[in-house]
């Protein structure tokens, strides 16, 4: 998975709502209750910025964002962390509560604190396309949308066939109450390292080609994934890119350790075109030039077709197509044509 974006699974399932509290001096013992709460955001995170204040034994205490949440060998600020918890525990909302909590979007989304216009300018030019494919846990998806959710973006979600009615229900509801989101219009029953995996994520692409000609790369996440730069960062860690993929490859003789078959009694044509295979990720960050290239391209819709009967084949097709060092007849956009070698 890219680096922009981490594995999330039960952590921000069962999480806290973690409240700060600003230029406050509190004599005595802290109660959270007795404060008003306000978001604590990345840039209390990142700076010494003062949180609260605290009278014990004559001394001042201050307390940041940045002890709360990851730790601090001082008492006054693990009572805080303790008293904000128990304050504000965490409350799990169910597939199907979705329904009802999303049929009022406005005020679900000012409840749900989304992002409603761009924070700057430089964001607003630059959009970006997400493909999220998910089969549960819609508080998850919705918490990963929420973080990355900008309305000069585009998302496309990818509902898995296989998943219970409600998680259909829930997100096709969530997603009506944006402009800018969408279920992809042709769903796949996924198999776990199979071809609709892959096809999955194709599907969204095209949704996103025909829709919208603003985006400029697209990013495809898992539900269970969560970003570790804020919009910003990405806009410009893209902005670098300048039209550039990043594509995780591994060729050659390391590529061996990553082989894994399935026997079916029946032999695969030979790969098309002369491709070598590169072993690869599922989830890459892609130019648009590239995604409309894989989209129409015969050669790559060759290699697609003839990836439908491989192990994993999400895990090996974007990377093919990029790294043209190991493809040089290949002219793929944004594609990495290092040197070759093993």
């Amino acid at each position: 998975m890219t680096l922009l974006f981490a594995d999330l699974y039960l952590y921000l399932r069962y999480s806290f709502t973690l409240y700060t509290y600003l230029s406050l001096s509190l004599p005595g013992k802290m109660s959270p209750m007795d404060l008003s709460p306000v978001t604590c955001t990345a840039d209390l995170l990142s700076k010494p910025r003062l949180v609260s204040e605290q009278k014990r034994n004559g001394n001042v205490k201050h307390i940041t964002c940045q002890q709360i949440l990851f730790g601090s060998g001082n008492e006054t600020v693990n009572q805080v962390a303790s008293e904000i918890m128990a304050a504000h525990p965490a409350t799990y909302i169910h597939d199907e509560q979705f329904v009802k909590l999303t049929a009022d979007c406005v005020d679900f989304r000012r409840r749900r604190g989304y992002h409603l216009s761009p924070l700057d300018q430089e964001e607003a030019k630059f959009s970006i396309a997400y493909n999220i494919i998910m089969h549960r846990h819609i508080e998850q998806v919705e918490r990963l949308l929420r973080a990355i959710y900008r309305p000069q973006n585009v998302y496309c979600i990818h509902v898995d066939l296989n998943s219970p009615a409600e998680v259909h229900a829930g997100m096709l509801s969530l997603a009506r109450c944006f402009p800018n989101v969408f279920i992809a219009t042709k769903l796949e029953y996924v198999v776990y390292a199979g071809f609709s995996r892959l096809q999955a994520d194709i599907n969204c692409m095209s949704d996103h080609v025909k829709r919208d000609d603003r985006w400029r790369y697209l990013i495809n996440v898992a539900g269970e994934a969560f970003p570790l730069r804020t919009n910003a960062e990405i806009v410009k860690i893209l902005k670098i890119y300048n039209g550039a993929n990043d594509i995780e490859g591994v060729y050659g003789r390391r590529i061996k350790r990553f082989r894994k078959l399935r026997k079916t009694g029946q032999k695969n044509p030979p790969i098309p075109h002369h491709f070598d295979v590169v072993k690869g990720s599922a989830y890459g960050i892609f130019s648009r030039a590239f995604v409309e290239f894989l989209l129409t391209d015969t050669k790559a819709k060759d290699l697609l077709q003839w990836s439908r009967k491989t192990y994993s084949p999400d895990e090996f097709y974007w990377s093919t197509l990029h790294h043209t060092y190991r493809n040089p007849h290949r002219l793929t956009p944004g594609a990495y044509s290092g040197e070759q070698g093993d």
